[in-house]
């Protein structure tokens, strides 16, 4: 089965070629210590404290409570460096495209955008 177009679009900006290549071509099962020291993922939590750290680690992602304007320099500078991944996940066109690599092409073929988002 293909990879949709979101998840290619996220897994090409957020892993190295090599994890990639890896997770895609050779269905490898990463440990949280493997993940964590090939950069797929920015921390391990353990189960006990997993929501605990979830919400450190958003509140120090949005600024640790800096005023909405910086974190809306935050969020133009994520676009910035994920710029592909964004047009592939905000573009009209993908809808459809996931819609049929999933099997729903009678669902693709009668699509159509009622408003932007």
């Amino acid at each position: 089965m293909p990879l949709s177009p979101g998840f290619n679009a996220i897994a090409k900006c957020k892993l190295t070629k090599p994890a990639l290549r890896d997770t895609a071509l050779l269905c490898r099962r990463w440990t949280p210590e493997d993940a964590l020291g090939s950069s797929v993922v920015d921390g391990v939590s353990s189960p006990a404290t997993l929501l605990s750290d979830a919400k450190q680690r958003a509140f120090e992602a949005s600024g640790g409570g800096r005023k909405e304007r910086k974190r809306h320099v935050y969020s133009m500078i994520k676009k910035e460096i994920y710029s592909e991944c964004y047009e592939t996940l905000t573009s009209w066109g993908s809808l459809p495209r996931m819609l049929e690599t999933l099997g729903g092409l009678a669902l693709a073929a009668n699509w159509t955008p009622k408003s932007k988002l």
